[in-house]
């Protein structure tokens, strides 16, 4: 939508076709909630940051150009509960989010769930909040509107912090546990100029680091080194739709020679005489053909690009009562002329030997702002007003919650726990467990996976265990497995990344069941996430409160908080977690890391993951507590309850 598919048809005067489309996307989102982070059955369709950012984009080019207010507030008040529930995500403050799903959904989104930080999403971010605090200020919403500043901010300084790359000279592809991938993305990279994250200086370093490193004969690849974990169509490929948003960024900041180049990349492709005026898909590296032959998101890119990139145009005043033109074409141009069509009519832009001349045939637009010595013929020409210096604010991230002092249960039934791993508290049964709310103690310990699904009496255990935690309680899953992460596309995404097998009992027995429908099934079943399927995204009880994990071979475990009794060099970890689901008001704090097998970053040292977490609420001060399985096979109980203060 806010690609190109939604700007490019304004421009082309499809003006009602555009609010259309937008009205159309809004309505997913409207009827969807903001907390189930996808607006349809198809994560990749709406929902997620990238999605909320585009759809913010057309919605904001839509205003300038129509001044139609109404529409404003009606789409700002349906998008605006997406735009916080992105902010939940940024659940420390420190200005990154973890999306659901981006662009890059055949390949890079599969690193989502080991809590990877894409530029790409995150420079998105910046723009979505930049855009939905002027939205706000046009609506009168001040207070409103210095916050969303404020957080954009936050989110450039910590792109700034943790993604520039002094040996790239550019933004790298993610951010992961205090880690960089020293890859470069090009259309991410163009994101962040186009947004305002980068400073001049930076600004033309990444243009010389994108042309060293990503630029071939057709055109400027997505991202390099290619990323071995998969090899997809958006892996070290050409995308012509991308391609015209780093030729605009070049354009608008000092480096027409660089835009025209890859612009020119794109024109190339419009090659078929059957479709005329539509861009192809993708290209491998080599210029060869690999999508489609008539890709309008692309087609829209392009013409922004001519529009806003090339021929400087852009909007100052909803209705377009205000323009300004500040072409930034090529030395070695002699002449160019553009047309523009409006609602009411027309403008046309015209240089010749250095001379740009600006005919308006609209009523509508009352001046154009341009530089010196530029002739404007039907509207007032004034000069270009210095652009408002940004207030910086002081913006610091949440630290950890305090642990907590807690006196502490175990939870053991004969049939259901393996075993009750020897820890040297007293344990209760089904009947306790049911009244944990009203016993004095202020912790339960699950050995393992295994949670009953209901009390005798029926009553459902999510819920207890819920208002146990709401009331400052913690709930510990002590010695925990978590599942292979990658057998299928589903649970790449983590179909099956939660902790909770629910048991039901049946006399003396204890059945596993489907907690969602109440089955008794053959083996235990575990939650996660839902990307392609209904219901939210992070569609499970446990999965759903933070709690999000898989299987992993991990070597070796470090303290994050200095308790040298928890350190084993050579330790094997099968069990990691990561703060893929977490969203404020919950935060992940990990306790202790391991070094796996994983190799997605480059160069490929191997990922570090925790193994020993909590998943704290800041307003309740209750929370999940995650160990795993081998941790708590080699490190005494002892040593582990003095980290976690229980008495």
């Amino acid at each position: 939508m806010g690609s190109g598919f939604g700007p490019g048809a304004l421009f082309c005067n499809r003006i009602a076709e555009a609010k259309d489309c937008i009205a159309y996307d809004l309505a997913r989102y409207e009827k969807a909630t903001a907390s189930s982070l996808k607006t349809t059955a198809d994560a990749s369709r709406g929902g997620s940051a990238e999605g909320t950012a585009f759809l913010t984009i057309a919605l904001w080019e839509y205003y300038k150009v129509t001044g139609d207010r109404e529409f404003l507030k009606h789409c700002a008040e349906g998008v605006r509960p997406w735009v916080e529930a992105w902010l939940d995500r940024d659940y420390n403050k420190d200005g990154l989010i973890i999306d659901v799903t981006e662009w890059m959904d055949h390949s890079r989104f599969f690193l989502l769930a080991y809590g990877s930080s894409t530029l790409y999403s995150n420079a998105l971010m910046v723009e979505l909040l930049t855009l939905f605090s002027e939205i706000e200020k046009e609506l009168g919403n001040a207070a409103a509107s210095i916050r969303y500043r404020k957080e954009a901010q936050r989110f450039t300084s910590a792109i700034n912090d943790k993604l520039w790359s002094s040996d790239l000279n550019a933004y790298v592809n993610l951010y992961q546990n205090g880690k960089q991938d020293q890859r470069t993305a090009s259309a991410a990279n163009a994101l962040a100029v186009l947004a305002g994250v980068s400073s001049p200086e930076r600004t033309q370093k990444v243009f010389d680091s994108l042309e060293k490193t990503n630029w071939r004969p057709a055109g400027s690849m997505t991202i390099t080194p290619l990323m071995t974990h998969n090899r997809s169509d958006q892996n070290e490929k050409i995308w012509p739709w991308w391609n015209a948003l780093e030729s605009r960024a070049r354009f608008l900041n000092e480096d027409p020679e660089g835009g025209v180049r890859i612009l020119e990349n794109c024109a190339a492709t419009i090659n078929y005489e059957e479709l005329p005026g539509l861009i192809e898909e993708n290209l491998s590296r080599n210029g060869k053909s690999e999508g489609g032959n008539s890709f309008p998101s692309a087609a829209g890119s392009f013409l922004v690009t001519v529009y806003k990139g090339l021929f400087g145009v852009e909007i100052l005043s909803p209705g377009m009562k205000k323009i300004s033109v500040k072409p930034n074409l090529p030395e070695s141009w002699k002449s160019a002329k553009l047309r523009v069509p409006t609602a009411g009519g027309h403008f046309t832009i015209t240089v010749e030997d250095g001379t740009t001349t600006i005919d308006v045939a609209d009523k509508g637009i009352e001046e154009v702002a341009v530089r010196e010595g530029v002739t404007v013929n039907g509207a007032k020409a004034v000069a270009f007003e210095p652009a408002e210096k940004p207030v910086m604010y002081d913006l610091a991230p949440l630290s950890p919650p305090e642990i907590m002092e807690r006196n502490a249960v175990v939870f053991t039934e004969n049939g259901l726990n393996k075993n009750s791993l020897n820890i040297p508290l007293k344990q209760i049964g089904l009947n306790e467990l049911s009244e944990i709310n009203e016993s004095g103690y202020s912790a339960v310990i699950f050995p393992g996976n295994a949670v009953p699904a209901y009390a005798d009496n029926g009553e459902d255990m999510r819920k207890i265990l819920e208002a146990f935690v709401g009331k400052g309680g913690a709930v510990i899953f002590y010695g925990i497995t978590m599942r292979d992460k990658d057998k299928d596309r589903s649970t790449k995404m983590g179909g099956e990344a939660g902790v909770v097998e629910w048991y039901k009992r049946e006399g003396q027995v204890w059945n596993p069941i489907d907690i969602k429908t109440g089955d008794k099934v053959d083996s235990p079943v575990r939650g996660g996430t839902v990307y392609w399927g209904k219901g939210p995204y992070f569609n499970s009880w446990d999965v759903s409160q933070g709690i999000f994990g898989f299987g992993a071979n991990g070597t070796g475990v470090k303290s994050t908080t200095g308790h040298a009794e928890l350190n084993k060099e050579k330790l094997p970890i099968k069990e990691v977690f990561t703060d893929f689901a977490v969203s404020a008001p919950w935060y992940f704090h990990s306790l202790a890391d391991t070094k796996t097998d994983f190799n997605f970053m480059h160069p490929q040292e191997g990922e570090t993951l925790s193994c020993f977490c909590r998943i704290v609420n800041r307003e309740t001060h209750g929370e999940y507590i995650l160990i795993s399985e081998s941790l708590a096979e080699n490190i005494p109980p002892e040593a582990i309850f003095k980290i976690l203060k229980i008495n």
